[in-house]
Formats: structure tokens, C-alpha cells, sequence
């Protein structure tokens, strides 16, 4: 199987993270994954290689957290705040988040979830999915894997700042 090390990877992007297709790996709720997958959105943004925590099952797929839709720096106020709802703090291969739909909305600090929370279809998912490991969920979070078909980056962003 494919252990998909991204602390180690360079920028050169088609080597390391288009191989997902041919990685042994697992989809669990409450993991960071990255995929090869369109997502359908009533704005008709589509997104490719999204980078996702699973928050759990959906007709017909799974509800996640596309931490893509947030610019840098509002992604990793996100990401940190996201971080005090982990099952541990060891950041090792049992480090999982405890995030629920009800969670995100309850939780003022969680206000960045809105534009981030999309429903992913089974059917549109063009790849196995790859797990990023807690150590390197950091890292993974700032690659620029981010590829909106229909949209730019500028307009996905302003979008979703003013959903926040």
C-alpha cells in the first residue's frame, strides 16, 4: 500500500498527491482525508483534490469539511480551533476529531464551518481516498492542491467570507 507522507513531499504536486489512486487507504469519520473527487454545489463551483474531515454518513455519501474553501489564513484559525476537539493529544495514528453537524453549529469559535461543510456523493468520489496522519494534518491543510473548476480561488474565498 501507498503511505502517503506529506511532510516529505515537495510542491511538485502531480508526483505526490495524484497518485491517491493507487493508495491502500480507508475512509473514517473524524479523519483528514484528500481526494480525487467533483463536488457538486448549488453555486456549480466544482472542486478537485478537496481536503476533507469527515464528520459522518449522508444519503448517498458523507457530510465533511472542505477546508479549502476558507483562505490561508482564515483556514488555519479554522484548523486551530478544530484542533481542542480531537479524541487525544498525542497527534499519532489513534488522533481523530470529535466534530458533529451540531458541534459546528452550536460552537461560536466554529463560525468558519459554514462555507467549509459540504455534502460529498458517493458517486462523484473518482478515487480512494488518502489519510492524512494527525502529525502532518498542518501541513496538508497549507498545500495548494485547492483546483475549482468553475471558479476562481479570489471568488470561492470572497464567497465564502461573506457566508461567515
Amino acid at each position: 500500500p501507498c503511505i502517503l507522507h506529506l511532510a516529505s513531499c515537495t510542491l511538485h504536486l502531480a508526483s505526490c498527491i495524484l497518485h491517491l489512486a493507487s493508495c491502500i487507504l480507508h475512509l473514517a469519520p473524524c479523519t483528514l482525508h484528500l481526494a480525487s473527487c467533483t463536488l457538486h454545489l448549488a453555486s456549480c463551483t466544482l472542486h478537485s483534490f478537496p481536503l476533507v474531515i469527515v464528520i459522518g454518513p449522508a444519503d448517498g455519501g458523507f457530510l465533511g469539511l472542505n477546508l479549502h474553501y476558507l483562505p490561508p489564513i482564515l483556514r488555519a484559525k479554522f484548523l486551530d480551533s478544530l484542533l481542542d476537539f480531537t479524541n487525544n493529544k498525542k497527534y499519532d495514528e489513534t488522533t481523530r476529531f470529535r466534530l458533529s453537524y451540531n458541534l459546528l453549529q452550536r460552537a461560536a469559535r466554529m463560525k468558519y464551518f459554514k462555507p467549509c461543510i459540504k455534502h460529498y456523493l458517493n458517486d462523484q468520489v473518482r478515487s480512494r481516498f488518502a489519510r492524512v496522519p494527525a502529525p502532518e494534518w498542518e501541513i496538508a491543510t497549507f498545500l495548494p492542491t485547492a483546483d475549482f473548476q468553475k471558479g476562481s480561488k479570489s471568488k470561492v474565498y470572497s464567497d465564502s467570507r461573506r457566508m461567515i
